[in-house]
């Protein structure tokens, strides 16, 4: 059984906001509490984490979480990468350098923030083409957003995952039509419109129906609605999710 775990589901700024005192933040829900973009795929006992966020110290103590046997990066923004200096502990404990996957362009600006990782805690391998992990397939493809950023295609025993957290559009879909499981930006307020290049509630449900999502997980929140809210709202409009910080999918 392949296990996909949301360490972190909300947009460039953690929920609660420091200050804010709308319903969002001020709620007591746990689900409404929200660390910064991060994935955790386990697969035939190891451990494969898509981007890593400023939060990700807090969500590797709260998951347990002592090896990463691989990285993913969507694209260089800091809420997708701002946690990579931790990786250090996770280094020391396992004396194992890492190897991080992601198209070259986007290396180099990882690079110019974080040279010192890429001595021994990481090893770049630049991304061309589908590769495996073990019997996990993993692709990419370009999406729409305010830098270069890729999203990515999971294949594992007859199942397909689509999983693009930071995302506009894509211009070329043939490649992620009829997912059984998407997992897609939805940081903007349900009516509003796309900006900064991430789409609205709206958007992302819209885009799910062209793509013939099976099963959809909205997830990176700005602090625009309560998850119970936004949940009881989506469930009446198809088979969709609200994802929240340790919500788990098994495949």
């Amino acid at each position: 059984m392949t296990k996909i775990k949301f360490l972190g589901t909300a947009s460039a700024w953690p929920i609660p906001r420091i200050g804010c005192k709308c319903k969002v933040c001020k709620s007591k829900d746990k689900k409404d509490i929200r660390t910064r973009p991060s994935l955790l795929i386990k697969n035939k006992g190891k451990n494969i984490l898509i981007d890593v966020s400023p939060d990700f110290h807090q969500q590797a103590l709260k998951e347990n979480l002592t090896r990463i046997d691989a990285i993913l990066i969507t694209h260089a923004h800091e809420d997708h990468i701002g946690g990579l200096d931790d990786l250090n502990e996770i280094y020391k404990l396992n004396k194992k350098t890492i190897t991080l996957f992601t198209k070259r362009r986007i290396f180099r600006l990882i690079n110019i923030e974080y040279p010192w990782m890429f001595d021994k805690v990481l090893k770049f391998r630049p991304l061309k083409k589908a590769f495996k992990i073990d019997n996990l397939e993993i692709d990419y493809f370009v999406v729409e957003h305010s830098v270069f950023t890729i999203g990515y295609i999971f294949k594992i025993r007859g199942k397909k995952i689509i999983y693009a957290p930071d995302c506009n559009g894509v211009k070329r879909k043939e490649k992620i039509m009829n997912p059984d499981i998407l997992i897609i930006d939805s940081t903007k307020e349900f009516n509003k419109q796309n900006s900064n290049g991430h789409f609205s509630v709206k958007n992302s449900i819209k885009f799910a129906k062209e793509i013939r999502a099976k099963k959809t997980y909205l997830t990176h929140f700005d602090h625009h609605s309560t998850h119970k809210k936004l949940q009881k709202k989506v469930s009446k409009i198809g088979n969709f999710e609200v994802a929240y910080d340790g919500l788990k999918i098994e495949v």
